[in-house]
């Protein structure tokens, strides 16, 4: 499986934990306070969903590509060792 792929799962379980957690809260009076704090799980699946994108990115360069960009992402040391 695919790091994107698996973000993209993990970000959905969180969706669907928010969507869950309001509409039992909404239903059952015992269980109210989780009508109070469905949004927490949010930002949690929208930063999912962005790394799920980002790898998503990463996997369709071309290998030259990818090479490209692991020699930006690195910092190049000098020939003199300084």
């Amino acid at each position: 499986m695919s790091k994107s792929m698996l973000w993209t799962i993990v970000a959905s379980i969180a969706l669907a934990a928010s969507i869950g957690m309001y509409q039992q809260g909404e239903n059952n009076p015992n269980l109210s306070e989780l009508k109070n704090f469905w949004y927490i799980p949010l930002p949690f699946a929208l930063i999912a969903f962005q790394i799920g994108q980002k790898h998503r990115q990463i996997a369709g360069q071309k290998p030259e590509q990818e090479a490209v960009a692991q020699e930006e992402a690195s910092p190049e040391e000098s020939a003199d060792g300084s």
